[in-house]
């Protein structure tokens, strides 16, 4: 079967400047998302601090014998094209919450892969007949991630390697929740130093981008602490994001979803206005 070559978007990394690697090895990655352990795996790879999340993938998959469960080792967000053509392998791979998308599309030819669903329709030309079992999904709120909004393209599985060579196309999964693992502390302030340290830490990994991040603040718990955490790592530790605008969504028709004392409260806390958008400004809220 022909391989055509996919593409998918940028990574976050500000020194990647080319959409994908390519190795001594005969590999071409593709990388679009975030991975959120590039430190750990630098040093343990033994990789420049500045090396990108392609060179990352590709150093992974070459260590470990071109294993594709190597996947197991990253953490993130993200989708991942991998051309090995000493194996004649294509293997596309997506994070473990498929978080990230990744689209392909059989044709006679050969096979068409992105990150942009709009951008495969549009390039391989293929059928847009909607997919029953994704609409299903769609209208009773259970949408499921192994299928597309269309018949005619295929979704790598969260957690999934989908396996692409002259024998046809399988997909093989890398990794899964285990219920019955149970975290296990001496008392409840360990928990909640654990707790703490690890939403700091998940937090700073979305703070790395080569512009500005911004992050939606309604004045509720959730969102006032990971924009409070997020500013507080900024001051005070040097990120390619200098620091976090926040963006609140503000309703003058429905009283109970008037969220500003609180927003307001949050705006004193960081020392910077939020940026609202009202119902005028936007008037598909309005029917939220």
């Amino acid at each position: 079967m022909p391989l055509v070559h996919g593409f998918l978007r940028y990574g976050v990394t500000p020194s990647v400047t080319m959409p994908q690697c390519v190795t001594d090895q005969g590999l071409q990655v593709s990388f679009d998302g975030r991975i959120d352990n590039r430190k750990n795996l630098i040093s343990e790879l033994s990789l420049s601090p500045h090396a990108s999340d392609e060179e990352i993938i590709a150093t992974a998959y070459t260590r470990t014998g071109a294993n594709p469960l190597f996947m197991r080792m990253l953490f993130g967000d993200f989708a991942a094209a991998i051309w090995d053509a000493s194996r004649n392998r294509l293997l596309l791979a997506r994070d473990c919450f498929g978080v990230a998308p990744l689209y392909y599309h059989r044709t006679p030819g050969g096979l068409a892969w992105s990150s942009n669903l709009g951008a495969l329709i549009n390039t391989s030309g293929c059928s847009r007949e909607p997919d029953p079992h994704f609409v299903a999904g769609f209208l009773s709120f259970a949408s499921r991630g192994d299928v597309s909004p269309f018949k005619a393209i295929a979704i790598v599985p969260p957690a999934s390697v989908a396996h692409a060579d002259l024998e046809g196309i399988r997909v093989q999964k890398y990794w899964s929740l285990d219920p019955e693992r149970e975290l296990q502390m001496k008392s409840d302030a360990d928990y909640e130093a654990q707790f703490a340290s690890l939403f700091r830490d998940a937090v700073r990994e979305r703070l790395r981008s080569d512009g500005p991040v911004f992050c939606e603040l309604s004045g509720g718990l959730d969102s006032s602490s990971i924009a409070g955490v997020a500013d507080e790592i900024c001051r005070q530790q040097f990120l390619a994001a200098d620091a976090v605008q926040t963006i609140s969504h503000i309703y003058d028709e429905v009283a109970p979803f008037d969220d500003r004392p609180y927003i307001a409260m949050m705006e004193t806390y960081l020392g910077r206005p939020s940026h609202h958008i009202e119902e005028k400004d936007a008037p598909l809220l309005a029917s939220i």
